[in-house]
């Protein structure tokens, strides 16, 4: 179901561990891509929110509409939703209003003895508003590129798979011979542009040479015209092996010439590791 409101209140929420005390600054840079100050807020169960927050009793805020007081002797244990003066915008949480959001809640409490979670809204993509849709979840935790580590959907737990270079690009052994590995298929219509420039300085062997590569994908869940046009930057390199998956057949040793000058020498190392780990 959807929300209303100002705040997120567990549906569509990022939530992490209140105890780690660099989740501030990790979540405003990495996730949120905004002010690495701006303080996070509780999500406390209301049995238990007089215990660690100044004036709590009675579910006081299911709405997280209240800023309060974290109490003095707990305020170490819980630094990512303590702000620097000790304040505090909680939402309470009961088991009648949110079983599932209280039954999660509980469960880290069992585990840590901490009966709170850190919660903020989810959205990762600068001038979006809260996700929506199932869509719209996908795609901002895909933008995250690693900085959430599971997405919930319901019953549907949805990680990430670690690429593995062998297993897209090198050879195989089949019935003794060895053949070559299809190269994976992209998804859709691809466009890739690089351009370049010069900042050019007074001093001698000073010129420094920027460059700078994007792509657009006009059929992948993080396309959206309303950003750049579709446009994503990207590394000049990764964009041109995404160039490259066009379903055809490529050993290790030809993706390897394929990023060599004419003399054989290779461009950049890194890729040749990365073919042959």
């Amino acid at each position: 179901r959807s929300e209303a409101g100002p705040r997120a209140l567990g549906h569509r929420s990022i939530l992490a561990d209140p105890r780690k005390d660099k989740l501030v600054k990790f979540i405003n840079n990495a996730v949120k891509e905004r002010e690495s100050f701006r303080p996070f807020a509780p999500s406390v169960l209301a049995e238990h929110a007089d215990e660690w927050f100044v004036d709590t009793a009675d579910n006081v805020s299911p709405y997280m509409s209240m800023t309060t007081l974290v109490r003095g002797e707990k305020a170490s244990e819980i630094p990512s939703v303590t702000h620097i003066d000790r304040s505090s915008r909680l939402q309470t949480v009961t088991e009648e209003d949110e079983p599932l959001y209280h039954k999660l809640i509980s469960a880290f409490h069992e585990a840590t003895g901490v009966p709170l979670v850190l919660n903020t809204s989810f959205n990762t993509l600068k001038g979006e508003p809260i996700v929506e849709t199932p869509e719209e979840a996908i795609r901002s935790f895909l933008k995250s590129m690693n900085s959430i580590e599971m997405l919930v959907l319901e019953k549907y737990f949805i990680t990430r798979k670690d690429p593995d270079a062998n297993e897209l690009f090198e050879s195989q052994r089949q019935d003794g011979l060895t053949v070559k590995r299809k190269i994976p298929v992209r998804a859709g219509p691809f466009m890739f542009e690089s351009s370049g420039s010069v900042n050019y300085s007074d001093e001698e062997n000073d010129d420094v040479v920027t460059r700078r590569a994007r792509i657009r994908m006009p059929d992948r869940i993080l396309h959206d015209d309303r950003i750049n046009g579709g446009w994503v930057e990207v590394d000049e390199l990764d964009a041109e092996i995404l160039g490259l998956c066009n379903g055809g057949e490529m050993g290790a040793q030809e993706m390897i010439e394929t990023f060599s000058d004419t003399d054989g020498n290779v461009i950049d190392d890194a890729i040749v590791q990365a073919i042959l780990d």
